[in-house]
Parts: structure tokens; sequence; C-alpha cells
């Protein structure tokens, strides 16, 4: 995880130096209401939180805006059948890419449209099995996950530096994990693809 962390900065450290050719840089950070609703036969439930830089050549009423950052997600589900209970948990930490455009209508209102790519480059998925009294542990080896969506996000400007508002991000996830075996219990590996729902509230500062 430090290792998550130390490529984070570093990454957002070159937006910021790259960005400093341009006219305005927008850091929002957000965090809120994760789901997953068709992960395999689960719908997932959690919360999740991230932070990006995007930058623009000229301030006015519409721009394009590119930028990159990261989120952090983590969500949970639990299901029974037969006298078997599952508790599932994934949690993920990613770094990507966003593109898209700003509009400024009115001085209070900053909205955005962006599509993004998000690469997890840190990736949990654990399961606890109870079964008759007896719990066990079977944690799947990931070796990919990476989901591609669209976001929208609208802000109100408190100031012209700072402004704080709502946001949406809509995503096609697609994961892959190896067998496992723990236990005498095998979790077959799989892959495919799931949607991501977010729900946040946002908070930007301007420069």
């Amino acid at each position: 995880m430090k290792n998550c962390i130390f490529k984070t900065l570093t990454f957002l450290i070159s937006i910021g130096s790259f960005s400093s050719i341009y006219a305005m840089v927008d850091i929002m950070g957000s965090g809120g209401y994760s789901n997953y609703p068709n992960f395999g036969s689960s719908n997932f439930k959690g919360w999740n939180a991230g932070a990006k830089v995007l930058v623009t050549d000229s301030p006015s009423t519409f721009d394009w805006v590119f930028g990159g950052g990261f989120r952090y997600e983590n969500v949970k589900a639990d299901n029974s059948d037969s006298g078997v209970s599952i508790s599932s948990t994934i949690t993920t930490f990613q770094l990507g890419g966003d593109i898209g455009f700003k509009i400024m209508p009115i001085k209070e209102i900053s909205l955005y449209a962006l599509g993004s790519l998000y690469i997890g480059v840190y990736n949990n998925y654990s399961n606890t099995i109870t079964f008759n009294g007896f719990s066990g542990s079977v944690n799947p080896s990931i070796n990919s996950n990476w989901n591609i969506g669209i976001g929208g996000t609208g802000l109100f400007n408190v100031t012209p530096d700072f402004g704080i508002g709502a946001g949406i991000y809509v995503a096609r996830g697609a994961m892959s994990y190896s067998d496992t075996t723990s236990n005498g219990y095998t979790s077959k590996g799989s892959s495919g693809g799931y949607n991501i729902y977010n729900y946040n509230l946002v908070a930007c500062y301007s420069f």
C-alpha cells in the first residue's frame, strides 16, 4: 500500500508540474456511496473516495479539460444458500486519467462532464465462508481490475476559487482473478465485466 501512495503522489505531482503551463488548475476531491449491482450474482455496496487534478488552457464559459487522479473503493456483499454464508469484500486503489469539458453558465455555477479510465494498482478480494458454525477465508488473487466510464459534476462556487457540490460516476469495470484453495475449499477463478455507480459529494479548489 505504501508503494501505491508513493505512485499516487508522484503521479499527481507530475500532473501539477505539467499544468503550470496552463491558465487554470482545478483540484477536485470527492467521496460517497458505491454500488456494484451485478458483480457475479452479488450486489456489492460501500463507499469511495478520490481526488483529481484537471487543467485547461483558458478560463472561459466553455473549456476542454484533462488530467488525472486516484480513486479508492471499498464494497461488501453478504450471501447465503443451503446453510452456507459468504461475506465478501472488494477493495481497490486505482490511478487513471480524465478528459472532458467544463461549462460555467454563470460565475456561481461550474459543470463538468468527463470520460475516465482507471486501472487498479492495489486490489483485494476477500471472502469469509461460514458453514455449520465453522468459518474460513478465501482470498482470490486478482490479476487485473480496471474501469472506463463517464462522470458528471455540478458545483456551486462559494468563492471564485472554491466550490462545493455533487457528482455521479457510471462505469463498466473488468476484473479477472485466479483459482484459490483454502481449508479444502476452492474458489474458482473468473473474469468478466460489472457495473459501477458512484454518488458523491465534491469539493474543488481552483487556481
